[in-house]
C-alpha cells in the first residue's frame, strides 16, 4: 500500500512538471505571435526630416555664380568661332567682282536683276550678280545657299575663258566648302585654283592655295602630308611673298598644336608675329599673340600668357577689333579662374558679356 502511494505521488509530480513546461512554451509562442501580427497601427504618412543643408557664405555664392557664367561662355564659344570664321570668309569673298548695288539690297531684288541680265544674255553682269548673291548668303550665315550661285558664276567664267577669274572663284568655292566642313570638295576646288594659277605663272596665288590645301589636310588629321605640302610647295613659292610666308608659319603652328608639339607651335607663332610686325598687319599680330598666349597657358606659364593677352587687348582696343576683344577677354578670364582670382575673373566675364551682347545684338 505504501509503495503504491509513493508511485502515485511520483506520477503526479511528473505530470505537474510537464504541464507547466508546455504551458510556458505556449505562452512564449503566443507572445511572439502577438508581437508579429498585433503591432500598433500607424496613422498618416511616415515622419520626414528635412536634410540639413550646408550654409553657403555670400562669398561662396558669388564664386558659384561666376563659375556658372564661365560654363555658359564655354557653351557659346563654338558658335562665336563659327561666326568669326563666317565673317572672315565673307570679307575675303567681298574682294570678288560684285555687282555695284546698295548694301541693303536683298536677295529677291538681286534675283530679279539676275533674271534681267539672263534675258539680255549679259554674261559678265550675271557673274557679278551671282557673286553678290553668294557673298550675301555667306554673310547671312547660310553658306550652303551660296554654293549654287558661286558654281553658276564659275561655269560662266569658264564659258568666257577668263582663267584668272576661274582660279579666284574656285578658291572662293573651296573656302565655302571648308567653312561647311565639306573637306573633300574644299580640296577639289583648292587644287583647281592652284593648278590654274601655276599654269598662269601666278605663283603667289598658287602658294596661297597650297597653304589652304595643307590646312584642310590638317583638319583631316593628315599631319605629315600637310607639313610636307607647306615645306616643299608653299614656302618655295613664297620666297618673295611675306604675307604667304606669314600664313605658312601660322598653318605650321596650327598643325603642331593639333599634335601637341607645343614648343614647335610656339616657335612658328613667334615667326608669324615678327612678319606681322614687319607688314604692320594688326589683325594677324593680334591673332598670333592670342595663339602664343594659348600655347603658354597649355604649358603652364599663365603669367606670361596674361602679358600676351594684355598686349593683344591693347592693339585690339586701339583698332576697335571688337570680335578679337571678345575672345581676349574670355580667355583672360579663364586664366584668372584657373588661378582662383575670382575678383579679376568676375570683371573679365562682365566685360566679355558686355562686348558680346553689343557685338551680336
Amino acid at each position: 500500500m505504501g509503495k503504491t502511494l509513493s508511485l502515485l505521488a511520483a506520477s503526479l509530480l511528473l505530470f505537474t512538471s510537464v504541464y507547466a513546461d508546455d504551458h510556458s512554451k505556449a505562452d512564449t509562442l503566443s507572445q511572439s505571435l502577438k508581437e508579429k501580427f498585433l503591432k500598433p497601427a500607424k496613422v498618416g504618412p511616415e515622419n520626414y526630416y528635412l536634410p540639413v543643408l550646408p550654409v553657403i557664405s555670400p562669398e561662396e555664392q558669388k564664386k558659384l555664380a561666376i563659375d556658372e557664367r564661365y560654363k555658359q561662355k564655354a557653351v557659346e564659344a563654338p558658335g562665336i568661332k563659327q561666326y568669326q570664321a563666317t565673317q572672315l570668309l565673307a570679307n575675303l569673298l567681298s574682294n570678288t567682282g560684285l555687282y555695284p548695288a546698295p548694301v541693303e539690297q536683298n536677295a529677291n531684288s538681286l534675283i530679279s536683276l539676275l533674271n534681267s541680265f539672263r534675258y539680255a544674255e549679259d554674261l559678265k553682269n550675271q557673274v557679278l550678280v551671282l557673286n553678290t548673291l553668294g557673298v550675301f548668303y555667306v554673310r547671312s550665315g547660310e553658306p550652303e545657299k551660296s554654293i549654287g550661285y558661286f558654281l553658276q558664276s564659275l561655269q560662266l567664267m569658264e564659258q568666257l575663258k577668263d582663267r584668272r577669274s576661274i582660279a579666284y572663284l574656285a578658291h572662293n568655292l573651296a573656302g565655302v566648302f571648308k567653312l561647311m566642313g565639306n573637306y573633300g570638295q574644299a580640296l577639289t576646288y583648292y587644287e583647281y585654283s592652284q593648278t590654274t594659277n601655276r599654269e598662269l605663272k601666278n605663283y603667289e596665288e598658287a602658294a596661297s592655295a597650297y597653304i589652304d590645301i595643307a590646312t584642310v589636310k590638317g583638319l583631316q588629321k593628315k599631319y605629315t602630308e600637310a607639313e610636307q605640302i607647306i615645306f616643299k610647295k608653299a614656302l618655295p613659292l613664297s620666297k618673295w611673298s611675306k604675307p604667304n610666308r606669314m600664313r605658312s608659319f601660322s598653318a605650321l603652328a596650327e598643325l603642331y598644336m593639333a599634335q601637341k608639339r607645343y614648343s614647335e607651335a610656339k616657335w612658328y607663332y613667334l615667326q608669324e608675329s615678327k612678319v606681322a610686325d614687319f607688314l604692320n598687319d594688326q589683325q594677324t599680330k593680334i591673332a598670333s599673340l592670342i595663339n602664343i598666349a594659348q600655347v603658354k597657358t597649355t604649358l603652364g606659364d599663365q603669367v606670361q600668357a596674361l602679358n600676351d593677352y594684355k598686349e593683344a587687348e591693347r592693339i585690339a582696343s586701339q583698332n576697335r577689333y571688337f570680335s578679337s576683344l571678345i575672345e581676349i577677354k574670355g580667355n583672360m578670364g579663364d586664366i584668372y579662374l584657373q588661378q582662383g582670382d575670382y575678383a579679376s575673373a568676375g570683371t573679365a566675364i562682365d566685360e566679355y558679356r558686355k562686348l558680346k551682347d553689343s557685338y551680336f545684338k
